[in-house]
């Protein structure tokens, strides 16, 4: 099964990197805005000052941050290794597509896909979304 990024708390986590993105600490508000880290360890060090438990896979070394600008698409592809490993995963009968637990917390209901062909078709379109998503 191919190991994601977890995070335990997604308000926080998204309030961290819209403090990174804006300069405007929406962490601690009144507060200086973090700075947007350079390393994996700095990450892990603002996730928890913030109280975010994170989960990074074994595989994962390094961190890069892309800052895009509003004038260019930047189109983001995922690793090919990643994709291919989800969609043999996702084809096993017992299989569960990973739904974020906010979109089922945003829909008052468990959201799942039962059919091996539809949550790939559901991967497909969450790739084509990550590749273009202006996170705005």
């Amino acid at each position: 099964m191919v190991e994601l990024i977890r995070v335990d708390n997604e308000v926080l986590w998204g309030k961290l990197v819209r403090s990174w993105a804006t300069g405007v600490n929406h962490v601690v508000p009144g507060e200086p805005a973090p700075k947007a880290p350079e390393t994996l360890d700095e990450l892990k060090a603002q996730c928890q000052k913030a109280g975010i438990g994170i989960t990074i896979p074994s595989f994962i070394t390094g961190l890069e941050i892309v800052r895009m600008p509003k004038d260019k698409l930047l189109l983001r592809l995922p690793a090919k290794e990643l994709v291919e490993q989800a969609e043999r995963d996702l084809k096993a009968s017992d299989a569960k597509y990973p739904i974020p637990q906010y979109y089922d917390n945003a829909y008052g209901m468990s959201l799942s896909v039962p059919n091996a062909d539809e949550r790939v078709k559901l991967q497909t379109c969450r790739i084509g979304d990550y590749s273009i998503s202006m996170c705005a």
